[in-house]
């Protein structure tokens, strides 16, 4: 499946494609995300002024290629594609991440910039996450971040 990522429309966090705000849900659910139940209420509470839930549509561009990596997004019932750019222009899907995993993950190894794209495949929830707390959360919870290099080698 050839996927254009600049074609694919922008959606803004918490808006759905047409630009409607998305209800409000809460933060921090008994987080669905399988990475993210390792750390304790309060271990997740010291990073909270830092993540935010959102409601990610299909389409939606979460990473581009040399772009500045802001954020991460732990899936809770979204499913994100990573995508690698071929020199010819075309993409190759390059794994998907859903409940199971993190997109950003380049992040907690000091990475800047993404490495390459990650669109929204699968609508749904996700925590957002800014980088310097994640990068931060890596460091400080070392079964976390374990968990977070074994999902590179599966």
């Amino acid at each position: 499946m050839d996927i254009d990522i600049h074609q694919v429309p922008q959606v803004e966090p918490g808006t759905n494609a047409g630009g409607a705000k998305c209800p409000a849900v809460a933060t921090w659910p008994s987080t669905g995300n399988h990475l993210l139940r390792v750390l304790s209420e309060n271990e997740l509470a010291r990073h909270g002024r830092a993540v935010t839930q959102i409601i990610l549509t299909h389409g939606q561009k979460l990473f581009v290629s040399c772009e500045p990596l802001s954020h991460v997004y732990f899936p809770i019932t979204c499913v994100a594609s990573r995508l690698h750019a071929a020199q010819c222009g075309h993409f190759a899907e390059m794994g998907m991440v859903g409940f199971e995993g993190v997109v950003g993950l380049s992040v907690f190894l000091g990475a800047k910039a993404a490495a390459n794209n990650a669109v929204v495949h699968v609508e749904g929830i996700a925590l957002r996450m800014e980088a310097a707390a994640a990068k931060a959360m890596f460091q400080q919870h070392p079964l976390f971040g374990q968990l977070c290099c074994a999902t590179c080698v599966r």
